[in-house]
Parts: C-alpha cells; sequence; structure tokens
C-alpha cells in the first residue's frame, strides 16, 4: 500500500465508506447530513493525531443507520475518544481497542493473530454487549473484560487456555458463561462481582480457582467444579449468597481461607469419596481436613461429627442462616473467626473439652442471648464476644487466665459478667479500657477477690464496677 499520512489515512476511511451509487440518489438534505456527519467526525479524527500507530489491524466501523464507514486500510489502534462523537456506532470490528461506550457487538477479524487479549489492548474501557473471540486466541489476559458493564454473553474458544487476573471483574450484566473444555487455570477475581451470573460450569480441564474468582457473584445458584481441580483458592466463592449446594472433587487439595464464606444459602456441602485431603464424614454437610479432623467448612445444615477436635478459622463465617449448632465433646478448640456474624445464631453450649476460643469466635453474633462455657476453657481470644448485643449475662469458669482485647466490646445489652477465677486472669491488651468498651456490664468476682481484681493491671479501670459475690 501506498505510504499515507495519518490525516491522509482518516480521509480515506470517511470517504471509501461511502456508496457513491448510493450518494446520487440521495436528497439535498440527505446530502448535508451525511457531509455534516462526515465533517464532525474527520474533525474530531483530525484532533486525535495519536489514533493511528504502526503496527497493521483491520478497523471497520458500521453506523445503525444506512450509512456505514468501512476502510481497507491498515490502521493499528482507536485512541481515547477519537470517534467520541460517533453517537451511532453499533458495531465495532477490530483486533484493537480503545475507549468507546455505547458498543452493541465487537468481533474478531478472521485473520486476528494475537495469541493474548491484554487490558488495554482490547476492551479496557469499552461497554459492549455481545463478544466473538477469535480461536487464534489462547489467553484472556488479566483485566480484559474487566469493568464491561453492559457485556450479557461471550464466546470462549476452545483454544483458550488460561483466564486472567480480573479477566471479567464487574461485568454485572453477564448472565452466563461457557469456559471451554481447553482452560487450565481461571485466575484470581476473574469472575469477581458478575452479579448476574447464575451458573457455571468449570470443565474437567482447570486444575486451579484463583483467589476471590467468583466472589461477590450474588445471583449464582449452582457451580459444576470439574473432576480435574486441585486448588480452590480464598474467597473464591465467598458472599455468594444465592449458592445452594457444593461438591468439592476427588482431586482438591488445597482450600483457601473462607472459601465459602458469606454463603447463606448452602444447605449441602458434600466431598467426593476417594479424597485425600479433605472428607464429609457422616453425611455432615461440611468440608473436614482429614488428617487434622477439622471442620474447615460448615453451613446452615451441619451437624458436628463426634470424631472433629478442631472447629477451624472462620469455618461457619458470615453463616447469617445459622441458628444453632451443638458441639461435641471431641472439639478442644474454636478458632478465630469461627462464627463470626452469625447473626440468627440465639445460644450455644461451649463443652468440657474446649480450651480455647479464638480471637472474633463470636463477634457480631447479634442474636446471641446465652453462651454456656464449661470450667475447662483456660483462653478467651481479642474481640471472641465483641458486638453480642443481646446477651444480657456470661459466667467465666475458673480455669481462664487470659483475656483478650476488645473480648466483650459493644456488647450494648450486657448487664453481667460472673468471674469465677479467684486470681484475675491476664488482659492482654494495649488499651485495658477497651475489653468494655461500649460495655455496661459490672463485674461479679469471688468473695474476697475484689481487692485484687480492682488492684490488677486493666482490672482496676472497672474498680467502681467490681462486686463480690459468693458463688
Amino acid at each position: 500500500m501506498e505510504q499515507m499520512t495519518t490525516v491522509q489515512i482518516r480521509v480515506a476511511m470517511l470517504l471509501e465508506g461511502i456508496d457513491k451509487p448510493k450518494v446520487k440518489q440521495l436528497s439535498i438534505n440527505r446530502m448535508k447530513k451525511q457531509l455534516l456527519k462526515i465533517g464532525c467526525l474527520l474533525s474530531v479524527l483530525f484532533l486525535f493525531t495519536s489514533c493511528v500507530k504502526d503496527d497493521v489491524a483491520y478497523l471497520v466501523v458500521k453506523l445503525e443507520d444506512t450509512e456505514s464507514f468501512y476502510s481497507r486500510y491498515e490502521v493499528s489502534h482507536l485512541g481515547s475518544w477519537c470517534l467520541c462523537e460517533d453517537k451511532q456506532l453499533s458495531e465495532y470490528i477490530s483486533n484493537d481497542g480503545g475507549s468507546r461506550s455505547n458498543i452493541e457487538k465487537i468481533i474478531f477479524p478472521s485473520n486476528y493473530v494475537k495469541s493474548k487479549l491484554l487490558k488495554g489492548e482490547s476492551f479496557g474501557g469499552l461497554t459492549p454487549k455481545n463478544v466473538s473471540i477469535p480461536s487464534s486466541v489462547t489467553e484472556i489476559g488479566d483485566g480484559a473484560f474487566s469493568g464491561c458493564s453492559s457485556l450479557t454473553s461471550i464466546e470462549i474458544p476452545s483454544s483458550v487456555t488460561k483466564i486472567g487476573d480480573e479477566a471479567f471483574r464487574g461485568c454485572r450484566s453477564l448472565t452466563s458463561i461457557e469456559i471451554s473444555s481447553g482452560v487450565t487455570e481461571i485466575g484470581s477475581k476473574a469472575f469477581y462481582n458478575c452479579s448476574h451470573l447464575t451458573s457455571i460450569e468449570i470443565p474437567s480441564s482447570v486444575t486451579k480457582i484463583g483467589d476471590r474468582a467468583f466472589q461477590l457473584c450474588s445471583r449464582l445458584t449452582s457451580i459444576e467444579i470439574g473432576s480435574g481441580v486441585t486448588e480452590i483458592g480464598s474467597y473464591a466463592f465467598d458472599d455468594c449468597s444465592s449458592l445452594t449446594s457444593i461438591e468439592i472433587p476427588a482431586r482438591v487439595t488445597k482450600i483457601g481461607d473462607g472459601a465459602f464464606g458469606h454463603c447463606s444459602s448452602l444447605t449441602s456441602m458434600f466431598v467426593w469419596i476417594g479424597n485425600s485431603k479433605y472428607d464429609s464424614r457422616d453425611n455432615c454437610n461440611a468440608i473436614i481436613e482429614s488428617s487434622s479432623n477439622t471442620l474447615i467448612s460448615g453451613c446452615k445444615s451441619t451437624t458436628i461429627p463426634s470424631s472433629v477436635t478442631e472447629i477451624g478459622d472462620g469455618a461457619f463465617k458470615y453463616c447469617s442462616s445459622l441458628t444453632s449448632i451443638e458441639i461435641p465433646s471431641s472439639v478442644t478448640k474454636i478458632g478465630d473467626e469461627a462464627f463470626q456474624l452469625c447473626t440468627s445464631l440465639t445460644s450455644i453450649e461451649i463443652p468440657s473439652s474446649v480450651t480455647k476460643i479464638g480471637s472474633y469466635a463470636f463477634s457480631g453474633c447479634w442474636s446471641l442471648t446465652s453462651i454456656d462455657i464449661l470450667p475447662s476453657v483456660t483462653e478467651i481470644g481479642d474481640g471472641a464476644f465483641s458486638g453480642c448485643r443481646s446477651l444480657e449475662a456470661i459466667y467465666i469458669p475458673s480455669r481462664v487466665t487470659e483475656i483478650g482485647n476488645w473480648a466483650f466490646k459493644d456488647c450494648s445489652n450486657l448487664q453481667l459478667i460472673y468471674m469465677e477465677p479467684t486470681i484475675p486472669p491476664t488482659l492482654l491488651l494495649f488499651n485495658p479500657i477497651e475489653v468494655l468498651s461500649n460495655c455496661p456490664a459490672n463485674i461479679l468476682v469471688p468473695f474476697d477477690s475484689g481487692n485484687a481484681y480492682k488492684n490488677a493491671r486493666g482490672w482496676r479501670k472497672y474498680a467502681s464496677r467490681i462486686f463480690e459475690y459468693s458463688f
């Protein structure tokens, strides 16, 4: 092709798009309208000289009405706003992108040769509704479709092997997507906040689901995890509040923290038989780490088996539908945040086998009115009962030696704390007054222990609330 200047290419693009026989038949007003549109487009294109670069690509722009502008000339890139005055743009066919709204459809040319779609090179800032990806693409790069809030459907060819981090983040109009059998990895936050996605099937070719990959997919009701998956990242399905069931394939050897947190509609959790790392023994509707007998994830229908020795960190976190749970006598530890924000939980009994209540274990359990802590407990972690605003009284057994910072913070209705230890437990805090911050409770201590409490580090802050009592 004869070398042309930037402006000449733009002029050629505009003029070439006019069907000459058709122009002859146009009325004067129609010709004026078309010339005015050409003038507007030309002025805009003239201002943005960076729109054309040296790499080869093909651009085709089609308008919603009968006028169309086509270019067979080689251009490389549509720069930001270079077609901002074209309000009727409905189809954008190119192997490179630019900042553009109101795009109905993006189709790649048959001669597209790039193997990876990259943020900024593909669709960053565009809002297409439909996209068809050519078979030459092997990877959807990080953030490639991030923020395409109007995207409703997309075809992923079998040539694609990886969906990058945040590839479809915030595609809030996407209702379904078919992941091709060639994909082996789904990146972190790949479908984060795709709030209208209702179902997804992960093929057996996928081995890894990244951190927060489907977080905030609030309408996701079902998901099928392929048999090839070995790793489910942290918070991968967090806040999928409509998800009702989950099955963990036999090859999964790693499940990250909070993978199923906030899934308040979950009623069924099952690990396939043959999994060497996890199990769902006794039809418990939970995921248990087999080697340590630690329950790592549960739901509102969970029954804790008598063989479980530990309730793991965040195991029931954000399980807002959980109303009651029985902890068997085999359990010796309740992990950090284990029941945090179980807002419907009304009562719980901690068995005599438990020695430690983890940090924020029952934090934010707003409906909790009573809790029975048996004498084996020796340590109460930071914020363990903070925000339990319906709790009116609590009994601290004699073996407790440590109480963490903010342990009873924001227990706004707590009236009495019964302290059985004759020796004041150590308050693990940097600001002693925070233990009972926004908590009006009086502290009842054993007879003849009042002075010991009133003079102990941290406790002296509450001297006016300490009273002796005969237990």
